[in-house]
């Protein structure tokens, strides 16, 4: 769970945050924190909501404040979810990537990637998703950048493994 956003000022807005937030000389009224929530993909996604709601409210419960005023807490803000998903290692696209990989003399690492991807939006539709991709540093940073070379090589591994998955029709 990383705590992404957090907002603090006074009074509120059409959308529900602080509406002013330029005067430090001000005591917050309202505060929000955004967090991005991550969990495994074998728990159940409405279990891990009732937990945390129910640490916030018996945490609440501890601070009078809170105890009469308290802490809302809202899902999938925007609309936005990413589901956990668990592609077994030897599924054809995974040895697909592997084998290509191989064949340009690299060793691949086949593991489990803690972070939001797009391949969350294929897993809820019940297909199976992989990430694989160039190396590069500063993700979602000013100075982000990806590897020329490792660009070139990805690119190569992923059309062999394409014309390797398209030949294979067993999964």
């Amino acid at each position: 769970m990383n705590p992404g956003v957090a907002i603090g000022g006074t009074g509120v807005d059409a959308t529900g945050r602080p509406a002013i937030l330029t005067n430090p000389a001000m005591i917050p009224d309202n505060f929000i924190v955004d967090f991005h929530f991550k969990f495994l993909p074998n728990e159940d996604y409405s279990e891990v909501k009732k937990e945390f709601e129910d640490f916030v409210h018996h945490w609440a419960q501890t601070i009078d404040f809170l105890r009469e005023n308290p802490p809302l807490v809202q899902w999938e803000l925007g609309g936005v979810y990413f589901p956990p998903f668990d592609t077994d290692p030897h599924h054809g696209l995974v040895r697909s990537l592997v084998r290509s990989t191989e064949r340009l003399g690299r060793m691949p690492e086949v593991k489990g990637f803690t972070a939001c991807s797009d391949g969350a939006n294929y897993a809820a539709q019940g297909m199976s998703a992989v990430v694989y991709g160039p190396s590069g540093d500063g993700m979602h940073g000013y100075d982000e950048y990806v590897d020329i070379a490792s660009m070139i090589e990805c690119s190569k591994v992923i059309a062999a493994a394409v014309v390797d998955w398209c030949g294979n029709t067993s999964d």
